[in-house]
């Protein structure tokens, strides 16, 4: 939900007041031609907002149809007949995420808007059992953490979107060994599955020397294979992720879901190996609706084995340079705030933050 007031029409920015606006009562969609209108909304708020209105997964549930769990909220301006705001509520394995968009002409009645929307989908899960309800915000205000708060939630997890002026620095030499994360949970790099680097193995633990595991500056990398590579990614993803709500325990389906969308690219799915054993990889993604268009550096999954010999830094030159390649001009990345280690890597090579995005959970879990 952006934090931004946005332009309608012909360029014209439009703010509303209560005194100009009268909402109905809020809604859960079921008909098709709703889907239009929530698209419609989406593509308002990724405008005015310079990124995506939703996460990914949740992005995935509009366009492919939902996963278990999956529902989305509407509430109405009376008057115009237009969508003012939107809830997205997904099921997880572990957990509920939501995301509301509020329509940028209506983003000064935020409180009125989110209010209600959140409401509804707090009554939806009641029911549920303990499963927690996470809240995404993108690019939080005050008024942000107010309705938050209002609504019984908790700050949880902030992230930060990094960002890097190509072709950066060179930052080849650096090594990460004693920069992951020691705590044991990955350095994901956004609400849902997007960049990050596994936790770091006890002293030790995992073979091969130095040398023959880091990939080094222009890693002798190849491009993914649909129909031969799957399995082997997904295991290795699983296992440096393992146990992480998000980026863990990705089955098939996850993968190929990924696969059906317009961005993907094969050669922007980078893999290493040692041997025969896929050791390393580096997801990128172009976004060409973002302004300026930007490739992200989405994944970044090192078998634990081999974590804390210099491939992190090396794959993440990987990555940067196909990004390069493409003729973009910026990289960037997601990451949690409290992962020290992932942070200074990424500064090291010349990112710096360019805003936060932040996850409430509700008291009820």
């Amino acid at each position: 939900m952006g934090a931004e007031s946005g332009g309608e029409g012909e360029g014209t920015t439009v703010a509303a007041s209560l005194s100009h606006v009268e909402l109905g009562e809020v809604y859960r969609l079921q008909e098709p031609g709703e889907l239009a209108e929530v698209l419609c909304l989406l593509d308002e708020a990724t405008s005015a907002d310079t990124h995506r209105a939703l996460g990914e997964h949740k992005w995935l549930d509009l366009v492919q149809g939902g996963r278990r769990g999956y529902a989305g909220y509407a509430i109405r301006d009376t008057r115009s007949g237009r969508i003012a705001g939107y809830a997205h509520l997904s099921r997880g394995r572990e957990s509920f995420s939501v995301e509301i968009v509020v329509r940028p002409a209506y983003r000064d009645n935020l409180m009125e808007v989110g209010e209600p929307l959140l409401g509804e989908v707090l009554s939806t899960i009641e029911t549920s059992g303990s499963l927690p309800l996470h809240l995404w915000i993108a690019k939080p205000t005050v008024e942000h953490d107010r309705l938050a708060a209002k609504l019984g939630f908790d700050r949880h997890r902030d992230l930060y979107q990094m960002r890097l002026a190509l072709p950066g620095p060179d930052a080849g030499g650096h090594d990460e060994t004693n920069e992951t994360n020691r705590s044991g949970d990955p350095a994901i790099s956004g609400d849902e599955s997007r960049a990050g680097i596994g936790a770091e193995p006890s002293p030790g633990s995992g073979t091969g020397s130095r040398e023959e595991a880091s990939p080094g500056s222009g890693a002798a990398v190849r491009a993914f294979l649909p129909g031969r590579d799957e399995a082997g990614w997904l295991a290795l993803n699983n296992r440096a992720f393992e146990g992480h709500p998000e980026q863990g325990g990705w089955d098939m389906e996850t993968l190929l879901d990924r696969e059906r969308e317009s961005w993907f690219d094969p050669n922007g799915l980078l893999l290493y190996e040692i041997g025969s054993r896929l050791v390393g990889a580096c997801w990128t993604k172009i976004h060409t609706e973002s302004e300026p268009a930007m490739g992200e550096i989405y994944v970044i999954c090192i078998d634990p084995a081999y974590q804390g010999r210099g491939l992190a830094a090396g794959l993440l030159r990987a990555g940067l340079d196909h990004i390069a390649s493409q003729g973009l001009k910026t990289a960037m990345l997601y990451v949690d705030e409290g992962n020290g280690p992932a942070v200074r890597l990424y500064k090291a090579f010349g990112f710096s933050v360019n805003h936060i995005d932040r996850a409430f959970v509700h008291k009820h879990a």
